[in-house]
Formats: C-alpha cells, sequence, structure tokens
C-alpha cells in the first residue's frame, strides 16, 4: 500500500518529503482507520516526530485532492479521513449515536446501487457516501431500548 501511495505521489507531480510520510505511515498503520487531522498530530507527537498542525492540514488537503484520503463529516465539529486507494472496497459506514463509533460495512449492494444509479440516470458518479446512524450493540447492551413510533429510544437502567 506504501508503494502504491507513493507512485500515486510521483505520478501527480508531488515530492515525498518527510512530512508526507510521516502522514501516510499513520494513516495506513493506525488501528483506527478513520481519524482526524488532531489525532494524525498526537500520533505524530507520540513516536517523536516534529510536525505541526497546519503542516498536517496542507498535506492532508493534497492527498485528498489526488485521491488518496477522502473526506467525511459524521456530524460532529471535525472532518474525519480515511485511505481512499485503489484496491479499497466500496463500504458505507455506520454511526453509533450514543458512543459515535464508527464501523463500515462493505458489501456489493453500495457497488451495484451505485452502477444502477448512473446506468438509469446517466449519470457519472464521481464520489458517494452513505452514513448509516443507529445505536451499536456495545450500548444496546449497556442500556434498555424501545421502539416508538419506528424509533429507538433509550431508558436508562435503574
Amino acid at each position: 500500500m506504501q508503494k502504491e501511495i507513493e507512485n500515486k505521489l510521483r505520478e501527480n507531480g508531488i515530492k515525498i518529503t518527510k512530512h508526507r510520510k510521516t502522514i501516510i505511515n499513520i494513516m495506513i498503520n493506525k488501528k483506527k482507520k478513520h481519524i482526524t487531522c488532531e489525532e494524525i498530530y498526537r500520533y505524530a507527537k507520540n513516536k517523536g516526530e516534529e510536525i505541526s498542525i497546519p503542516t498536517i492540514y496542507r498535506n492532508v488537503s493534497l492527498l485528498r485532492e489526488i485521491g488518496i484520503l477522502c473526506k467525511h463529516k459524521f456530524n460532529d465539529k471535525s472532518n474525519i479521513y480515511e485511505l481512499s486507494i485503489k484496491g479499497r472496497k466500496n463500504h458505507f459506514h455506520l454511526k453509533c449515536r450514543k458512543c459515535g463509533q464508527i464501523l463500515e460495512m462493505e458489501n456489493k449492494l453500495s457497488t451495484e446501487l451505485i452502477k444502477r444509479i448512473e446506468n438509469e440516470k446517466n449519470f457519472n458518479i464521481k464520489s458517494w457516501e452513505l452514513i448509516i446512524y443507529g445505536i451499536c450493540s456495545k450500548c444496546l447492551n449497556k442500556g434498555k431500548f424501545k421502539v416508538e413510533k419506528n424509533r429507538l429510544n433509550y431508558i436508562k437502567k435503574n
């Protein structure tokens, strides 16, 4: 994956700088798939890397422009980034309304839906995003929920 990203940078005439390598390594090696610029900064600092937040924002923006990263906004204040390079399968996101956890769901339905929309509407889709909000299994197990008028409502345990 590292080589593929470096090749994409070269193809776009972009130098592979120390800071870009740091950001790319964090995006590839982190356990969390979705990350903010502030989290990239913290990961870099914990690894002893010298990099500023403005440098991270500039480089993340550049990596996004050439298609290495994609940006999401999950109803929060911060943008969240993830790798978006060739070989990653189409997926959509599930976000827990209680704890904020973000899960990915890969399936062929999303790919089929995109192709169907393009064919039926004669529309060339360049990007798409689907976020489904709900309650994750951990939060469901922590409390009681009841369904009222197609809504899941949380009832605190006594």
